[in-house]
């Protein structure tokens, strides 16, 4: 869950997939990155880093 300052919020690990449980972010969110499982923890990231994209304002 990334907010609109590119920042991760929340990272929710090994989700299932195709599921339709709703997954909350916690706190306001402008997107979602989803990554194959086990992505996350091997790319170490984590939240407070940061995502570089132009649809985050620094």
């Amino acid at each position: 869950f990334v907010r609109a300052d590119g920042r991760i919020e929340r990272v929710a690990e090994n989700t299932t997939p195709h599921s339709l449980e709703t997954i909350a972010s916690g706190k306001p969110v402008m997107a979602v990155v989803e990554l194959k499982a086990g992505s996350a923890a091997r790319l170490k990231i984590r939240p407070g880093a940061q995502v570089i994209h132009p649809a985050f304002a620094p």
